[in-house]
């Protein structure tokens, strides 16, 4: 379980753990949480904020046919202090390679506080009154 500010929520692409599918239907939606919102709504502060985020993942499989969790809805939650449970995985895919094998890509370093991410997420919840009150415990409702 991990709490943090929604910083931004990304539509992902084509993907070896989604068979390669490309429809949005078929892939992750990516959500870069964070401990506090930057001052500016600019790509820079947003970039700089990213360092220091945790990354939480939706798959199609968890998602199901539930709509609120499509990227479309998700994305509306920008801003707020949500509060996702699930799986615990270690990224591998963003170690670099001291080899590279014929036919395979190189693996790129992220931007963030960790390769640790909760993925998949089987849970979301928004914070309904302030952060402190939610941190006790009060003011969470599912999503």
């Amino acid at each position: 379980m991990v709490t943090g500010f929604l910083l931004k929520a990304k539509a992902e692409g084509k993907e070896s753990c989604n068979c390669g599918l490309s429809r949005r239907a078929d892939t992750d939606v990516h959500l870069v949480l964070v401990s506090k919102m930057p001052d500016a709504k600019t790509k820079e502060a947003i970039a700089e904020s990213e360092k220091d985020s945790v990354t939480a993942e939706i798959t199609p499989r968890v998602r199901g046919q539930n709509e609120k969790w499509l990227f479309r809805n998700i994305n509306d939650l920008e801003g707020s202090y949500i509060r996702v449970t699930g799986y615990l995985m270690l990224d591998s895919k963003h170690f670099p390679q001291s080899q590279i094998l014929q036919g395979e890509r190189l693996n790129h370093n992220l931007s963030r506080a960790t390769n640790w991410e909760v993925h998949p997420i089987t849970k979301i919840e928004v914070c309904s009154k302030s952060r402190e009150e939610c941190e006790r415990g009060k003011g969470w409702k599912n999503y």
